[in-house]
């Protein structure tokens, strides 16, 4: 929806400015927007575990990453993120039973099925 976009970019801001908790209350009404899109609410769950993981408060950061893979399982996380985020988002994947790099898609070739 429009309005979670606006909370959104609202949000990012305040994390670009290192202003967390603010960044915290910006995302709350995105959690529980009914018209907020799949991707709209991985991302509020990307940016509320980074922003309590700054806060150091790892359980409820956990528990926002475990959100972000309930609608994004293939998700990970890019190079060059903090070792405290990468290891809040580490249980995530263990607490969901997911492996650290995403399964491959295999691709039908033809031929497979002549190949035995």
């Amino acid at each position: 929806s429009q309005r979670a976009e606006r909370q959104l970019r609202q949000a990012e801001r305040m994390y670009d400015q290192l202003e967390y908790a603010q960044a915290l209350q910006a995302l709350k009404p995105v959690h529980s927007n009914l018209r907020a899109s799949a991707m709209q609410r991985a991302r509020a769950a990307l940016y509320a575990g980074v922003c309590h993981t700054a806060l150091g408060n790892d359980g409820d950061a956990e528990r926002h990453f475990v959100k972000l893979l309930r609608f994004k399982p293939r998700f990970r996380l890019p190079s060059g993120v903090s070792p405290s985020v990468r290891a809040n988002f580490g249980r995530a994947l263990t607490r969901l039973k997911l492996p650290a790099r995403p399964r491959q898609r295999r691709a039908a070739c033809r031929g497979d099925s002549d190949r035995r």
